[in-house]
């Protein structure tokens, strides 16, 4: 199993860094709006949101989003949007997974589920293109992100599994460790170096 893991990662890893180096802003979009679009769907099955108006609408505000996240890149929309994603994932949702945590039984509502969905696909595929077409930034900046993520989950995964004994927050995610975490941080300085 974990051959083929690898198998596909370089596969995968390969592709990613051509279209990244190769491929024009503007296709780049296309395709991350592909990827967001697959995503969207396994949320959309993740949160089991009902009825087909619902699914449509989600689809609908996540690709306004994209698509105004990189219309206003050079006015400084697409910052901003990058910048609420991240203050999305640093303030309120480490509450909510605390409290999850704590009471597993309360369930959020499923709008909380349908915004989080929206800023993380649309946040994230906004960051992704307007980092590879901002002035000063570019293609290099964008591979970095992408080393700096896969080397959070290799170092997570292999220091997870070699030392891995204190589970992290096993109500919310069962095979995740403190170590595997640092394993993460300690990988993710190393790529940055």
């Amino acid at each position: 199993m974990l051959r083929q893991r690898i198998l596909t990662a370089l596969v995968l890893a390969a592709v990613a860094i051509l279209g990244v180096l190769w491929l024009p802003s503007g296709v780049l979009m296309l395709l991350v709006a592909g990827i967001v679009a697959l995503g969207a769907r396994e949320w959309l099955q993740l949160i089991g949101l009902p009825g087909h108006g619902a699914r449509i609408a989600f689809h609908g505000a996540w690709l306004v989003l994209l698509l105004l996240g990189w219309l206003g890149g050079e006015t400084g929309f697409g910052l901003l949007l990058v910048l609420l994603a991240a203050l999305f994932w640093l303030l309120p949702v480490p509450l909510w997974l605390r409290r999850y945590a704590a009471e597993p039984a309360l369930a959020q509502p499923r709008e909380w589920w349908v915004i989080s969905g929206l800023v993380v696909l649309a946040g994230g595929g906004v960051a992704f293109t307007v980092l590879h077409d901002a002035p000063g930034y570019g293609p290099g900046w964008v591979l970095l992100l992408m080393f700096l993520v896969a080397g959070a989950d290799i170092g997570a995964f292999f220091a997870g599994r070699r030392f891995g004994r204190v589970k992290l927050a096993p109500q919310i995610s069962p095979g995740k460790t403190r170590e595997g975490a640092w394993g993460a941080l300690a990988a993710t300085a190393l790529v940055a170096l």
